[in-house]
């Protein structure tokens, strides 16, 4: 019995395994009809949609209105009032950001399932949303962006480099923050590689089909505004107008001006470097590393509920990458020995 699951692929698990996500389906669907209808934020919900209105009316972005972000998420939004016209309410754009929110959290999964137990999937899954959707609860570009990344990252866990690049592009046209996406990606394989990562999947091949995915469309629909008359209004709206009336930067294009994401990540970060780098009988040294720089963070941020998820799915996730490097029995997956082999 346990031959016939270890032959099983990694990435179609069988119906027993596929408990977590019904779990996780419901309890986001069930919370959602309960609380979603509760609650207002005037200043931002309502906003993307009054621009797809426009658009849905016949006008364009940087000719008839400023709008200073790629145009994606308001031509999403205009798509679907012109499919369901007034009943595209905020309510029903409520519903496509959880649609949105629980598809991106699916889609992560599937890079890393196959190191987790059943469990632990779950935990991750329920954790992975509430970190992901805890700040807004309607369609934003931000999420558009991150959402596309997610896309982009198991596209590229799949080696379909092409198609990678195309998902680059949409999350580019979700906001211009994400066009350092690829290029940070590129550099730090390149440089993972020179120190001794056996980064496999990065060559010349892959990389080139990865620009060619996002750099012909890019190309394509800037040439499509230089045709109508609109690229000189498009820069300006998206590269020079933020800095002059947001106070917006470099520092903002990488990390939305908070360096505390950057810092909430150092555990991970940490977790994984050590246990796959350090001597089989030293893995507990990310005990040493790992608790003072939670408890730093956590004193910085101590009543933010979101920053104790985020150390809670780190938790977890380091608990599932020592079984991982431990060769741990119990509901690991049998395909974990394998991986660790190959």
């Amino acid at each position: 019995m346990r031959d016939d699951i270890a032959q099983e692929s990694p990435s179609r698990p069988g119906l027993s395994q596929l408990w977590p996500y019904l779990v996780f389906t419901i309890l986001v669907t069930a919370y959602n009809i309960a609380f979603l209808r509760y609650g207002f934020n005037a200043t931002d919900e309502g906003w993307l949609l009054s621009l797809g209105r426009r658009i849905a009316d016949g006008q364009q972005p940087y000719h008839d209105f400023f709008f200073l972000m790629t145009p994606l998420s308001i031509y999403v939004q205009a798509v679907f009032i012109k499919i369901f016209g007034d009943g595209y309410t905020v309510l029903a754009g409520r519903a496509y950001w959880v649609v949105q929110m629980w598809a991106m959290t699916m889609l992560v999964s599937l890079v890393y399932r196959k190191y987790v137990g059943r469990l632990e999937l779950l935990i991750l899954l329920l954790t992975g949303y509430v970190c992901s959707s805890i700040l807004l609860s309607f369609p934003w570009y931000s999420y558009d962006g991150v959402f596309w990344s997610a896309v982009a990252l198991v596209l590229l866990y799949k080696r379909r480099y092409t198609f990678a690049g195309i998902a680059v592009f949409w999350a580019c046209m979700s906001k211009q923050n994400y066009l350092a996406l690829m290029p940070v990606f590129i550099m730090v394989g390149l440089l993972l590689k020179r120190t001794g990562f056996a980064i496999t999947g990065l060559n010349r091949q892959s990389i080139t089909r990865l620009v060619l995915g996002c750099g012909v469309p890019l190309v394509l629909y800037l040439v499509y505004l230089f045709i109508c008359g609109d690229l000189p209004a498009f820069m300006d709206n998206v590269f020079v107008y933020p800095p002059d009336t947001s106070n917006m930067s470099l520092w903002f294009a990488l990390f939305q001006n908070n360096p505390e994401a950057l810092l909430t990540a150092l555990p991970l970060i940490v977790t994984v470097g050590v246990l796959f780098l350090a001597p089989d009988k030293k893995w507990w040294y990310v005990l040493i590393i790992l608790i003072p720089l939670a408890a730093y963070v956590l004193t910085r941020k101590a009543g933010n509920f979101v920053y104790s998820l985020a150390f809670f799915n780190y938790a977890v996730m380091g608990i599932a990458l020592w079984r991982t490097r431990r060769g741990g029995e119990g509901d690991r997956p049998e395909s974990t020995s394998r991986l660790m082999t190959a």
